[in-house]
């Protein structure tokens, strides 16, 4: 696929979207942290890393946290209706890491993750 896959409309608030999608994993996050390179020069924070294991079907999405902070991670695949995961996810410090496990062969996925208080 050629372009950025990402609607700047969604990088408004403290969050910001990573997608899976088969193989195209970590491309679309070097996709998403050069966009939020250039989304200003402070991002509050950002998702840091995804791993998706096809044959389980669980992604790990990690960010960079503050302590004592709580997050909610979202999912969506449209980018349009969103779910919310869990909205108590207590910081771990300075990274905070959060596991969903997806139903096997699902090839498309979108998170946000918001800093709650």
């Amino acid at each position: 696929p050629g372009g950025n896959p990402f609607n700047p409309d969604v990088f408004t608030g403290d969050f910001a979207v990573f997608n899976y999608y088969g193989s195209e994993l970590l491309g679309a996050v070097a996709i998403e942290s050069k966009y939020l390179e250039y989304a200003g020069p402070s991002v509050p924070f950002a998702i840091t890393t995804i791993d998706h294991d096809p044959a389980s079907g669980v992604t790990m999405i990690e960010w960079n946290s503050r302590p004592n902070r709580i997050y909610a991670v979202d999912a969506s695949d449209d980018l349009r209706v969103w779910l919310e995961l869990n909205d108590s996810i207590a910081s771990e410090g300075d990274t905070t890491v959060f596991s969903d496990t997806l139903p096997i062969g699902t090839l498309l996925q979108y998170y946000r993750v918001r800093e709650i208080q």
